[in-house]
C-alpha cells in the first residue's frame, strides 16, 4: 500500500500501472509438425518444431490509435480490433460528426517481425519437400532467433482473407495461414546461453588436454 502525500510512493505507483505483463507458454502436451497443421488448429495454441531459415525486417505495428477532433481538438484513442483502425465518427466534445484526423505522433507502436521456419530434416517423410510456414513474433521476441536455429515455438495458429483486388472488400476461398508467436524456446539452449567464464574454462580443459597428448607423442618418439 503506498502512503498519501509520499512523493516517492506516488511515482512508484505509477510505475506500477504501466507495468506490461507479457505470457510465455512452452511444453505443451503436443508437439505437431508443420504439416500437421489444418483448419481444426485455427485460432488454437499449438507447439511446432523447425529451423529458423530467414528474419524480415523489424517493421513497426500500430496497437492503440490516437485521433483528434479538427472542431474542437478533442482527443480520442481506440485499440486496433483484428489489423483494422476504427476511427471514431462522432465527437464526444462538440458533437460533430466526421471531423476526426488520425495522428501518427501520438499513437502507441510495437515491434513486429516476420519470420520463415522449414520442417526439421527428421520430421520429413521420405522423398517429399519440407514444408514452411509463416511467423509474425512481437516485443521482445523480435531477434530472438537467427537463420539455421532449431526452435520449438508455441503461438497462436491462425488464417488470414486474401482479397481479389487491393481495391475490393471482395475475399477469395483460399486463406493464408501463419502463427502469432507466444514463445521460442531453442533445442540446445548450452550452445546459445554459454557464459564466458564457461567458454574459459572449456579453453582451458582443451588447451590441457593438447599438452598432455603432446607429451605422450614425444615420449613415444623418444
Amino acid at each position: 500500500m503506498y502512503e498519501l502525500g509520499g512523493e516517492q510512493n506516488m511515482v512508484d505507483a505509477e510505475q506500477q500501472e504501466d507495468v506490461f505483463i507479457q505470457v510465455r507458454p512452452h511444453n505443451l502436451r503436443k508437439t505437431y509438425r508443420i504439416r500437421e497443421l489444418g483448419p481444426e488448429h485455427i485460432d488454437k495454441m499449438v507447439t511446432l518444431r523447425g529451423i529458423i531459415i530467414r528474419n524480415g525486417d523489424v517493421v513497426p505495428e500500430m496497437k492503440q490509435a490516437a485521433f483528434l477532433c479538427q472542431g474542437c481538438n478533442h482527443k480520442e484513442e481506440r485499440f486496433i480490433e483484428r489489423g483494422r483502425v476504427v476511427e471514431p465518427i462522432e465527437c464526444s466534445h462538440c458533437k460533430a460528426k466526421h471531423q476526426f484526423q488520425l495522428q501518427h505522433n501520438m499513437c502507441l507502436f510495437s515491434d513486429k517481425q516476420h519470420v520463415k521456419v522449414q520442417e526439421t530434416p527428421e520430421s520429413v517423410p521420405e522423398g517429399e519437400t519440407p514444408q514452411t510456414i509463416h511467423l509474425c513474433a512481437y516485443e521482445d521476441l523480435v531477434d530472438y532467433v537467427r537463420p539455421g536455429d532449431r526452435v520449438e515455438i508455441t503461438g497462436i495458429y491462425k488464417a488470414m482473407g486474401v482479397r481479389v483486388n487491393a481495391n475490393k472488400r471482395v475475399l477469395k476461398n483460399i486463406y493464408r495461414t501463419y502463427v502469432d508467436v507466444m514463445n521460442y524456446v531453442k533445442a540446445d539452449k548450452q550452445s546459445f546461453d554459454i557464459s564466458d567464464k564457461e567458454q574459459n574454462n572449456v579453453d582451458v580443459e582443451m588447451q590441457e588436454e593438447h599438452e598432455r597428448h603432446g607429451a605422450v607423442g614425444g615420449q613415444a618418439l623418444n
